[in-house]
């Protein structure tokens, strides 16, 4: 079916957003790096279920005995035991790490809790992923991402870095100062790369949710294969609560995705995105096959309320 796409106000530079006006997406990138990580499975090239150590040999975290535990899926699921303080250290730091560097530099990181044990968001579960993707594959991240998602589903607005994004029209950034947009610059990292680096447009999003409600489907052929997609939408970890941008929500996690109630839906698959300078949200209700993804180039705290508006008006049936 076609996609329902409008944009809504301007880019900060004077120009009209627009259906095709690329925006970073922030978080929402973990579920590309799930992707590529049920494509290598799809391939032979991985096992959800191996030790981490069993692609890279030097992996390890403070306590020997579980850097040895530690599998893929804990990983995809956020059940390994990092932190989400561990997770936004080098952010915070300004780290300008490569992905395996950020990968060998763990050695001194404590984990939080045992592995296994239950879910904590941390960007680092999502850096290490995108190390084992490159050592098995041979090639970067963000090559794999390009050849094998973002080409084949022809999301020709969407880019792996800020900096090509901007001279494709990436829309401003903002932030809200007393209510007031001010334009705010973003420095990605390369390390952070397959947590948080990529940009794309409504339109290219679209094509993305209409895929996996397809079961990995998409005009140009598979992408990935139905039981990847599966088990990327399955709820993995314990069931958990949280406080965000001021609504309590229960869920569990998949393998970038949360897994829940979202609004008016009982059951729904969705994400969030963001930085202090913009937002992003998408969801899917399988049920219905329906999706929705919401991107904002500002940050208040306005996103969850307008998704919660669309998702409470779509038909249940």
């Amino acid at each position: 079916s076609t996609p329902h796409l409008r944009g809504f106000g301007e880019d900060g530079r004077g120009k009209a957003i627009s259906p095709d006006t690329p925006f970073p997406i922030g978080s929402l990138t973990k579920s590309f790096t799930a992707l590529l990580v049920r494509q290598a499975i799809d391939a032979g090239q991985l096992d959800a279920d191996a030790p981490v150590q069993r692609v890279l040999p030097w992996f390890r975290v403070a306590d020997a005995d579980a850097s040895a535990r530690i599998t893929l899926r804990h990983l995809l699921n956020q059940t390994s035991g990092f932190s989400r303080d561990d997770g936004i250290a080098p952010l915070l730091q300004g780290n300008t790490a490569s992905i395996d560097e950020l990968a060998r530099g763990l050695g001194a990181v404590s984990l939080n809790r045992p592995v296994g044990e239950r879910f904590e968001y941390s960007n680092l579960n999502f850096v290490l992923l995108g190390a084992v993707l490159q050592t098995v594959t041979g090639r970067s991240w963000q090559e794999l991402v390009q050849d094998q998602v973002l080409h084949p589903l022809q999301m020709d607005h969407a880019h792996t870095d800020h900096a090509a994004a901007r001279q494709a029209g990436m829309t401003a950034l903002h932030r809200m100062w007393f209510g007031v947009p001010v334009a705010q610059q973003v420095t990605l990292l390369p390390g952070f790369a397959p947590t948080g680096s990529l940009v794309a447009s409504a339109g290219d999003m679209a094509r993305y949710l209409q895929m996996l409600l397809a079961g990995g489907m998409a005009p140009a052929g598979r992408v990935v294969s139905a039981d990847g997609v599966e088990q990327m939408l399955s709820p993995a970890s314990p069931p958990g609560r949280s406080q965000l941008l001021s609504a309590d929500f229960q869920f569990r996690y998949g393998e970038g995705w949360f897994v829940g109630p979202f609004g008016a839906a009982k059951d729904a698959r969705w994400h969030l995105g963001n930085l202090a300078s913009f937002a992003a949200w998408m969801v899917l209700l399988p049920d219905t096959q329906q999706a929705v993804v919401v991107l904002i180039n500002a940050n208040t705290e306005l996103p969850f309320n307008e998704v919660n508006a669309v998702m409470s008006r779509l038909p249940t049936g």
